[in-house]
């Protein structure tokens, strides 16, 4: 062992808000749509995996998708 973390960070709505510039109630319907695995340890405390959300992000980013058409 080279003492590395092997936990997963987790964030909350919050951030996920804010890395998608989206407003926090539409949090729960992105990322379900996204396929990111959502923790729910009560109710009000709902984390995702910093690496999933990140990697969605980047699977449904499509540069220039609306522009000249």
């Amino acid at each position: 062992m080279t003492g590395q973390d092997k936990h997963e960070e987790l964030v909350d709505s919050k951030w996920v808000a804010s890395r998608l510039n989206v407003a926090r109630p539409s949090v729960t319907r992105l990322m379900r749509e996204m396929g990111v695995p959502r923790y729910e340890f009560t109710p009000k405390c709902v984390r995702y995996p910093k690496n999933a959300v990140e990697k969605a992000i980047a699977s449904s980013f499509r540069p220039n998708a609306n522009e000249n058409e």
